[in-house]
């Protein structure tokens, strides 16, 4: 097949498939770039392949960034008569290098729209090839922490443009953010938050990670950390408000105890009056078990509902003592009350 026929057939398969991206592509910002058919022997055409070869003008003139990886991979367009395509990328102290040589120049029109196709000797460096090395090591990873999320989201250059938006979408969301909010609307932003921004990163994958169950857990427990952790100062300032006055009288009751100095014995309260909270303490010691950070505070909520069941019902055991007619051996009736109340 001849490079004109190759390119034509190549370009209605873009148009067949990835026609609404391919007409945002156009002229004069956009570059489309083509590697020739050797090139693309066992290649599987996907979209982040498409987006991948696809070129934008970024700052300095001749300087490209791909709708795939954005500004984590730049490329440069350099020279006349034979035009080459360089990458650099920063993989920890090295810059890697590479190049493919432009073979001709196309203009096609897409939907009224001038889209300018470069032929180019081979596959760009993409970032993709960062996908198969994760497959290997993804039943090693693990992430319990924010720094731990941060770093597996920035070490695949196909995030960086999404993760932007997602910094956007952490402000935009913290807007709805506040004490009039209930509790499950603020839970509802958050987790539509969460499935639209994996959703958005996972397609950016191949098809092998896209498809990987245990890859799809970790992308989603690594933005949970991540949101969660740049939404921290804001959720915490807003729990510390809604929950003040409860903290306050609570503060307050202990400073009372503690500057009585009043013990069980002392109070008279009977030994069957000690209420055990087994069902508590075993919610409590999961938590080191869960990898979540909304799975850690939802442990913990589910902890203190547990301690406040069971004290309502030692609540009622003590009512029932007293209606018995039962009572305190010893102690001030007053305080008695404060504690039951």
């Amino acid at each position: 097949m001849s490079l004109e026929a190759f390119v034509l057939a190549l370009c209605f398969v873009l148009q067949e498939h990835h026609g609404e991206e391919l007409a945002g592509w156009c002229e004069p910002s956009w570059v489309i770039c083509i590697p020739q058919q050797a090139a693309l022997h066992s290649v599987t055409f996907t979209l982040p392949l498409v987006e991948a070869h696809a070129l934008r003008q970024c700052g300095t003139p001749g300087q490209y960034v791909s709708a795939l990886c954005g500004e984590s991979v730049v490329y440069q367009i350099a020279g006349e008569e034979s035009r080459a395509i360089l990458a650099n990328q920063e993989k920890g102290l090295e810059v890697l290098v590479s190049k493919a040589t432009v073979l001709n120049e196309y203009l096609v029109t897409v939907k009224d729209k001038v889209i300018h196709l470069l032929l180019i000797d081979s596959l760009l460096s993409t970032g993709l090839d960062q996908d198969e090395k994760a497959i290997q090591h993804l039943p090693a990873s693990s992430i319990t922490s924010f720094a731990q999320a941060e770093k597996f989201l920035q070490k695949f250059s196909c995030h960086q443009p999404v993760l932007c938006e997602v910094e956007q979408r952490i402000r935009d969301a913290s807007q709805h953010l506040h004490p009039a909010n209930d509790i499950d609307q603020i839970q509802n932003i958050l987790q539509d938050l969460l499935i639209q921004c994996w959703e958005d990163l996972l397609k950016r994958h191949s098809p092998s990670l896209q498809t990987h169950t245990t890859f799809q857990d970790l992308l989603f427990r690594a933005l949970d950390y991540y949101v969660g952790g740049h939404l921290h100062e804001r959720l915490w300032w807003l729990v510390c408000e809604r929950c003040q006055v409860v903290d306050q009288l609570v503060k307050t009751r202990l400073s009372h105890l503690r500057l009585a100095n009043l013990s069980a014995l002392q109070l008279g309260v009977p030994p069957n009056f000690y209420t055990p909270l087994p069902a508590a303490v075993v919610e409590m010691a999961s938590i080191a078990a869960v990898e979540s950070g909304v799975g850690r505070l939802q442990c913990v909520n589910s902890t203190i509902d547990l301690i406040q069941a069971q004290a309502k019902e030692a609540r009622v055991t003590l009512h029932q003592y007293q209606d018995q007619g039962d009572k305190l051996s010893t102690g001030n009736p007053r305080l008695t009350n404060r504690l039951c109340s």
